[in-house]
């Protein structure tokens, strides 16, 4: 009933978390799909640099991981905590192959 009065769907929280990263880290495969409907900014990153399609990843939500990249999103995303090294991005980089592996097999 909310989403017909057309809300802001990219509006965060406090730390930065805008609903669909939010659903997308919880696994809430339902939700993600509607708000996706509503054309979110699926490269939103939080204050500590995570995004949807990372927290997804990370969590193992398959599903989910699916249906963000059919929306192309920005998949060289690092964390802000780590720009200075490439640390943080090979981390994430190696996360998201492996579920994507897990997804394709």
């Amino acid at each position: 009933m909310l989403l017909k009065k057309t809300p802001k769907i990219d509006l965060c929280d406090i730390g930065g978390s805008s609903p669909l990263k939010q659903a997308s880290q919880n696994g809430h495969t339902d939700i993600v799909k509607l708000l996706l409907d509503m054309n979110p900014d699926v490269d939103l990153c939080d204050k500590s640099g995570c995004c949807p399609l990372q927290m997804a990843s990370t969590n193992g939500h398959l599903e989910i991981v699916r249906m963000l990249l059919k929306k192309t999103p920005e998949i060289d995303l690092c964390d802000i905590v780590d720009q200075s090294t490439q640390t943080s991005k090979s981390k994430w980089t190696y996360r998201y192959s492996k579920t994507t592996a897990r997804y394709e097999s």
